[in-house]
């Protein structure tokens, strides 16, 4: 009886760990969205790996290390105005394993000037417990 009650509150500890990483990279994306709204890159950022090998495509080409990457967003969206209102919608996440999950989404940033809009793919790694952007494809 004790066993079974070990396993079964392993069991119950396992469900719930591994339900929370998927909220948790959702969250993520959460914040990110608000943070971007507030017109506040350094929170927006904070989803990303703080890294030198963290990887942005677009069609610029590919960005290295995570404060190139946010430099690139500072110079590109320089005001509140600039960056606009973001949205988005996830149209699919794939577990990739425990510690990896694919995002794959729309963002559309409506600005002063008008409406842009492109697809996205993000790579989540499970980092010391917290889920952060590795790689971003982003058109």
């Amino acid at each position: 009886m004790k066993n079974t009650l070990i396993i079964s509150a392993f069991t119950l500890l396992s469900l719930c760990v591994h339900g929370q990483k998927s909220v948790t990279v959702q969250q993520v994306l959460s914040k990110q969205l608000i943070e971007w709204n507030r017109g506040n890159i350094d929170g927006f950022m904070e989803g990303y790996w703080k890294n030198d090998s963290l990887q942005f495509l677009s069609s610029k080409g590919i960005t290295y290390g995570w404060q190139n990457v946010t430099n690139n967003y500072k110079k590109s969206y320089p005001t509140k105005e600039r960056m606009g209102n973001l949205d988005f919608e996830i149209l699919s996440e794939k577990v990739i394993n425990e510690n990896h999950r694919m995002i794959i989404g729309k963002w559309k940033v409506i600005d002063a000037e008008g409406e842009n809009s492109g697809y996205f793919s993000l790579l989540f790694r499970l980092i010391d417990g917290n889920w952060k952007i590795v790689l971003d494809h982003t058109s």
